[in-house]
């Protein structure tokens, strides 16, 4: 599973303010019109936005994303 604050370069603790500036600078570095572009990458972005700046899917988010961790053997 793909860590969406990691796509977003952002630690799960970022206000919402920090969740659009990490979004709007991600998408203009991999937007695909762009040299540096990458059509998968841009659709990755898109998405972890989509959750991390809607305040009940980004706590559905957390929830997973801890119950996820608790279940991984780090050992």
């Amino acid at each position: 599973m793909t860590d969406l604050y990691d796509v977003l370069e952002l630690s799960p603790s970022c206000s919402q303010e920090e969740i659009k500036k990490h979004y709007n600078k991600m998408v203009l570095k991999y937007h695909p019109d762009k040299k540096t572009g990458d059509k998968d990458m841009y659709e990755l972005i898109n998405t972890a936005y989509s959750i991390l700046s809607n305040p009940e899917k980004r706590e559905n988010y957390d929830k997973e994303r801890k119950l996820i961790a608790s279940t991984v053997d780090l050992s």
